[in-house]
């Protein structure tokens, strides 16, 4: 219980101020108990339950907004989704108490390995894929600029690893190595961030929050906020914009139609906004294929042209776009989702358009967390990556904060500025260095036009080539040692 609470208040929006010793508790009952399966899959399972019920508590409010169910429901939904939705950890300290009979019985060795598999663990995919690397980000410590060489998921296993040199009070010596490298680190980090080269280009770019969030988007179901909708983003753009705006951006689903053509049911997404702007608008929306919604980013051009090379959602959220398992049981759509109608998964992969000669990598809401998704971005050589989002859907307090910095990480590990428009906030914007451009309030109708410097030449990180493969390498190789140490022992 107290690794789970440690654990969960170094997170965002907490500073990480246990991040070095949170599992120092549960790493002393693991080697009081190295033979006992059940107690340590009890003791793995109550604390990933309490870190999940405190960094994760938002779920609840998500279930109670987005699937329309009372509190106790939602409750429920949280203290299910609680049970399992770091499983993996538990089932890590099984797999340790068959590991280290295979190694000597030696404590720091069993520690080591403890770290490493707990950190092979977290590096497994989630259904909100986090890490300990993204607090120091939020807390500005210079360690995060480390990420261009091998991501954050591996300053999260560094961090876990260095927890060993902390285990025992007693042990000065190594608990000075363990501070010194903690500090080598962040000083590398702080090099790294000042040996970045100058960007040569400027993009200027309009950001809009019309604060109407999804709540009362269900509300209009029943009333005429969809017309409240279009008129407060294009009132908000044009009493902002100026004529060296190069793009306006538009939050995920900002347009509240669907986008159909020869629809009579629907506004013409090309009508409502032509010859407003005389910029490039992209804005979210939803369209039909088929039978299926697809929740998607559209371009208008300055003359006031649908591009209709439109770009589809690639990564959808499990419970909230989709149900995983619904094609072969539909029922299943109906109790997770409510009224609403399951999305189509986009079919052309992470993608790249050009917009006034500048190259945007394009990312909506949920697909910023996969560092893989935004590394095929840069890839394909994006100047800038945007990230249109609606996080009204799982509150005010910690969900925001979360999703911004791990959005943003990912312009940390590729060395590409991001700019963000949600519905409701954070909408903002960062430049190649990690330092804040703008920012907008949380629940308040925003536009803000921001000059975003970027490097027309594309410049690879070690991350983007094989940074992104470093995590698990390490911790494999770290594990083949140790299992190596015994047969070196025997030898001797």
């Amino acid at each position: 219980m107290l690794s789970g609470i440690l654990a969960a208040t170094s997170y965002i929006p907490f500073p990480p101020w246990a991040v070095l010793f949170c599992f120092i508790p549960l790493w002393h009952f693991c080697l009081k108990n190295t033979q006992e399966i059940k107690k340590l899959f009890i003791a793995g399972w109550l604390t990933q339950f309490i870190w999940t019920l405190i960094g994760f508590h938002w779920v609840a409010y998500t279930i109670h907004i987005y699937g329309g169910f009372n509190w106790y429901i939602s409750i429920a939904g949280l203290l299910a989704f609680c049970s399992f939705a770091h499983i993996h950890i538990p089932l890590a300290l099984v797999a340790w108490s068959y590991f280290i009979r295979l190694i000597p019985p030696v404590q720091w060795m069993r520690l080591l390995a403890l770290a490493s598999l707990i950190s092979l663990a977290l590096s497994l995919p989630m259904l909100f894929q986090w890490n300990f690397g993204y607090t120091w980000f939020w807390a500005k410590f210079p360690i995060f600029h480390t990420a261009e060489l091998w991501g954050f998921q591996f300053i999260s296993t560094l961090t876990i690893l260095l927890q060993v040199c902390f285990y025992s009070l007693r042990n000065k010596k190594l608990i000075a190595i363990g501070l010194s490298f903690f500090f080598l680190l962040n000083v590398f980090g702080f090099v790294l961030a000042k040996k970045l080269g100058e960007p040569d280009s400027t993009a200027k770019v309009l950001l809009v929050q019309h604060n109407i969030g999804s709540t009362m988007e269900l509300r209009g179901l029943r009333s005429d906020i969809y017309q409240k909708v279009s008129s407060t983003l294009i009132d908000l753009t044009t009493k902002t914009l100026d004529s060296s705006v190069d793009f306006i951006l538009w939050p995920e689903g900002a347009y509240p139609y669907l986008v159909l053509k020869g629809k009579k049911s629907t506004i013409d997404l090309k009508k409502t906004v032509q010859n407003k702007f005389q910029t490039t608008l992209i804005t979210g929306a939803s369209t039909r294929v088929g039978r299926d919604i697809t929740n998607s980013i559209f371009f208008i051009d300055a003359k006031g042209k649908l591009n209709p090379r439109r770009y589809d959602k690639n990564i959808l959220l499990a419970f909230g776009e989709y149900i995983p398992g619904d094609r072969w049981f539909p029922q299943l759509r109906k109790i997770f989702l409510g009224s609403h109608q399951a999305f189509k998964a986009g079919e052309e992969g992470p993608s790249v358009r050009e917009v006034r000669g500048i190259r945007l990598g394009l990312q909506i809401c949920y697909e910023s967390l996969s560092d893989l998704f935004s590394r095929s971005l840069s890839q394909q050589s994006a100047d800038i990556l945007i990230n249109l989002t609606n996080d009204s859907w799982f509150g005010w307090w910690y969900e925001p904060y979360q999703h911004l910095y791990m959005t943003f990480a990912r312009g940390i590990e590729l060395r590409k500025p991001m700019v963000r428009s949600t519905t409701t906030g954070i909408s903002s914007a960062m430049d190649a260095y990690g330092n804040i451009l703008e920012k907008s309030p949380i629940r308040e109708p925003w536009a803000k036009i921001v000059e975003v410097p970027y490097s027309s030449k594309h410049h690879p990180t070690l991350f983007e080539g094989i940074g992104y493969y470093i995590n698990v390498v390490v911790l494999l190789l770290l594990l083949l040692t140790l299992l190596s140490s015994r047969f070196f022992q025997k030898r001797k």
